[in-house]
């Protein structure tokens, strides 16, 4: 989201966090999409617009204008939702596979936003020698 605040989809609902919690974690990337300035300030403002909605538990099934959402909908709703022609939505698909996948049925995950045709890889953190856990 820039100013170090990330909007997320957690077991609590959405959420702001602070970006810098990912440094605590044992492995993670971070994601770009090909998309111009005014469609990732939208991105940004549907999903600050989204933070207090509870978890959707429903994993199977993508919505974009819901009532809640889960951790990859709320990313995926957020671009998709960044523009709209004639009340339609037309913002960057980063659903890999937007139809039905074995997977996830109709529903978006994380490894499909990974292998979007529409996302790049910037960053990919593993430590060389995690922490033990006790």
């Amino acid at each position: 989201m820039g100013e170090e605040i990330a909007v997320e989809g957690t077991v609590k609902g959405v959420v702001c966090s602070s970006a810098w919690y990912v440094t605590g974690c044992e492995e993670f990337c971070v994601l770009r999409v090909n998309a111009p300035l005014h469609i990732r300030l939208n991105v940004a403002w549907f999903a600050l617009n989204q933070v207090g909605k509870p978890c959707n538990w429903n994993c199977f099934q993508k919505r974009i204008y819901g009532d809640s959402y889960y951790c990859s909908e709320i990313v995926w709703a957020s671009y998709k939702a960044s523009f709209t022609v004639a009340g339609i939505p037309c913002g960057p698909d980063i659903d890999g596979t937007p139809s039905w996948s074995p997977l996830t049925d109709w529903g978006v995950s994380p490894a499909e936003i990974f292998l979007s045709p529409n996302t790049h890889l910037i960053l990919w953190y593993k430590p060389a020698h995690p922490t033990q856990q006790k």
